[in-house]
């Protein structure tokens, strides 16, 4: 958590992607988060949040002319924690061991992105309950969202509020 914030302590522009998809239970848990931060952070130019359900790969083009340092995506992930569990990880490094519910892998959507920009990139992943279709969103998973965005204001409020 530490290099997390290391991160922060410094930085130009901030891209937040949203992952999931809504009809599929604890996998709104990106969406919902990036749409209450885009209310959130109206007006700040130092933020970008795009909302790209389960198809972050067609948000390449803005993500590369928005050439932020630093890239944050959310989204559901098992990592075999407890349900509604937050972990905070490089989506380069370690997304090779945990398992994602959309086609495209993060990792190479991160390889494609660093061919034209060179930011920080994290992943806000939440440990899921239920992602079957048509499912509701579990407690646990919805109990989360408010720490991590509470996590992600406080990382980017010196330049966006």
């Amino acid at each position: 958590m530490e290099v997390f914030w290391g991160t922060f302590k410094e930085y130009r522009k901030c891209v937040i992607c949203g992952i999931g998809n809504p009809e599929r239970g604890d996998d709104a848990f990106g969406t919902i988060v990036a749409a209450r931060l885009k209310k959130l952070l109206q007006g700040g130019s130092k933020v970008v949040v795009l909302n790209c359900e389960g198809v972050p790969e067609k948000y390449t083009d803005k993500i590369i002319a928005e050439d932020p340092s630093h890239v944050i995506f959310i989204d559901v992930m098992d990592f075999g924690g407890k349900p509604g569990e937050v972990a905070i990880v490089d989506p380069e490094n370690t997304i090779g061991s945990l398992q994602s519910v959309h086609r495209l892998p993060l990792k190479l959507l991160v390889k494609y992105l660093e061919a034209y920009i060179n930011p920080v990139f994290w992943l806000v992943g939440c440990q899921p309950v239920e992602t079957e279709l048509f499912s509701d969103m579990s407690d646990a998973v919805w109990k989360a969202m408010p720490p991590v965005i509470e996590l992600i204001l406080t990382a980017v409020s010196r330049e966006a509020r």
